[in-house]
């Protein structure tokens, strides 16, 4: 079981259809809140152990900098992901267990 919605594209559905473009979009705004939340996580994750090894050797302040760099990055694009998804889902007409 894969965790894809299936959805039409939008420029193949009828023209009196506006609820189905809307829930088109919707579903595609989750798809991408889900995959810019784990690149948010994978992000500061790095980040996080980028920060920690300059903290524990000796290579200057440049690592560290990054590290912290890169914790800011993936935190914005987690959070930017977080409020794509949470739009999404509370505009589509989905049913609940799609959303986990």
């Amino acid at each position: 079981m894969t965790n894809e919605i299936p959805y039409q594209v939008a420029e193949e559905l009828p023209s009196e259809a506006p609820q189905d473009r809307t829930r088109v979009s919707s579903v595609a705004e989750i798809q991408t809140g889900r995959k810019l939340i784990i690149a948010g996580f994978v992000i500061a994750i790095t980040g996080i152990a980028a920060y920690c090894l300059a903290g524990f050797t000796d290579c200057g302040p440049m690592p560290g900098k990054v590290g912290l760099a890169m914790i800011a990055t993936g935190t914005t694009c987690w959070l930017i992901g977080a409020i794509k998804y949470f739009h999404g889902a509370v505009q589509a007409d989905l049913p609940e267990e799609l959303f986990f």
